[in-house]
This record gives structure tokens, C-alpha cells and sequence, in this order.
């Protein structure tokens, strides 16, 4: 089949007669810029992929450690639980071992920066202590002295949870009492495992403690 079989020719201003392409050769063109256009945007929505995938896979493997974490740190509380519930007159280094499980998960560390400054300069003294997590909604019970040396406050506060997660941001001082050496900080971290409050009522003489 002739391919000009049906073109019409034409006459322009200059006098010379063009004769439109073949239907076929068109048709081939618009097929070459239709995928074209469709291999741009599959490269566009793949670069868009990897892009995401760089951005976030650091997060997600971050929160599926303290994921970890934190499931491994239940399950040793649960096991505390329970053998201390089924073994209530345990002693010695036994029942410490199972309460240092049962308690762990609320402890956190806690580093302290102080700035200070003399006639060569400045200089950065470190601090370090610890807390107990009271509340699950952020409540942390610490020492006094751990936030504050020689009647200032620290100048910087990094609170080390027992899931791996490290918090500098947020930290606020609820309150203190300089005498009894305690100081209630507050942080934002979510859903936090606190620790269970004792009857002090039930205790008598000669108990452990």
C-alpha cells in the first residue's frame, strides 16, 4: 500500500509544492513521544522512591531498635513479675536480681552540661546521674544536685531512656526541694514504662527495702 496514497500535496508562498508526512511515520511519532513522556514520569516517580526511602528508612530503623528494645525490656518485667508474685519470701541475691528486672525499664541516666567562665576562657563542666520515671506521662524523680551545682541550675540537661532513645529538647523543672536533695523534671517521649509505687504502711521492722 502506498503510504502517500491519500496525502494531498500543497502550495506555499514560495511556490514550491510540500506533501504532508505519511499517516504511518505520524502515528509512529506520536507512539516514540507518548513513551517518551511515560518513561520521564516512571524515572520522575522512582527518583521520588529513593529519595523517600533515604529520607525515612533512618527513622524507621531507629524506632524498630526502640521497638526492640522495649519488647525486650517487657518481657523481663513480666518474668519479674511473676516470680515475684509466685515466690513472695524470696531473699538474698535472687529477688534483687528479679527487682533490678522489674525496675529497669523506669530508671534513666542523666547528663548535665555546665558553662563556665574565668579569665583564660569558657569551658564545658560534664555531669552525670540518675532518675526514676514516676509517671508514664514524662514525670522523672532525680536528686537536686544532679541539676544544679553551687546554688545554679545546669545549663544543659540530656536525659538517656533505658529503650536507647537520648531526649536534650523539652525538659522542664516541675519542681524542687533544695533540703531533701529532689527534683521532679518533665519530658516529652511519649507512652513511658513508670515505675509501681510501694505501700510504705505495709513494711515492719527488719524488712527489706
Amino acid at each position: 500500500m502506498d503510504p502517500y496514497e491519500n496525502a494531498e500535496s500543497v502550495s506555499n508562498d514560495s511556490g514550491y509544492i510540500s506533501t504532508p508526512a505519511p499517516r504511518g511515520d505520524a502515528e509512529n511519532l506520536k507512539e516514540a513521544q507518548r513513551a517518551a513522556a511515560s518513561a520521564r514520569m516512571s524515572y520522575l516517580v522512582l527518583t521520588l522512591v529513593v529519595l523517600l526511602a533515604i529520607v525515612l528508612t533512618p527513622s524507621i530503623a531507629e524506632r524498630w531498635a526502640y521497638s526492640t528494645t522495649r519488647g525486650a525490656e517487657r518481657a523481663k518485667r513480666v518474668e519479674a513479675e511473676k516470680f515475684l508474685a509466685d515466690h513472695p519470701d524470696a531473699i538474698g541475691n535472687m529477688k534483687i536480681a528479679y527487682v533490678a528486672k522489674l525496675v529497669a525499664p523506669s530508671v534513666v541516666g542523666i547528663k548535665t552540661n555546665m558553662i563556665t567562665s574565668d579569665y583564660f576562657g569558657s569551658a564545658v563542666a560534664q555531669g552525670q546521674g540518675s532518675g526514676v520515671v514516676v509517671d508514664p506521662r514524662g514525670l522523672i524523680v532525680t536528686n537536686f544536685h544532679v541539676i544544679c551545682e553551687n546554688g545554679r541550675l545546669v545549663d544543659g540537661v540530656e536525659i538517656c531512656l533505658s529503650d536507647g532513645r537520648s531526649i536534650s529538647e523539652g525538659i522542664r523543672l516541675i519542681g524542687f526541694d533544695e533540703k531533701l536533695d529532689v527534683a521532679v523534671l518533665k519530658v516529652e517521649a511519649g507512652e513511658m514504662s513508670a515505675i509501681e509505687w510501694g505501700d510504705s504502711d505495709a513494711l515492719e521492722v527488719g524488712d527489706a527495702v
